[in-house]
């Protein structure tokens, strides 16, 4: 019986680098939108939109809609 030689004490040192190729890089199925809205742009415009309908909400019954931006000062 002292003919069997065991492999494992081999694969300790197998392991571990085998081990360190698997993780090395991870793999991302996702790939990079190009087109994707900048989240910044998206939440001002979002910012917009819901300061707008709160107007409307709030001066509903009036006759001249809300503009979201204020008219220029009159010269006179």
């Amino acid at each position: 019986m002292s003919s069997i030689r065991r492999v494992r004490p081999f694969a300790k040192f197998v392991e571990p680098f085998h081990q360190e190729c698997i993780h090395e890089k991870k793999f991302n199925p996702a790939p990079i939108d190009k087109l994707a809205v900048d989240p910044k742009k998206a939440i001002e415009a979002d910012m917009k939109l819901t300061n707008l309908e709160e107007g409307l909400e709030e001066t509903f019954p009036a006759s001249d809609p809300v503009s979201e931006t204020q008219p220029k000062p009159s010269k006179y």
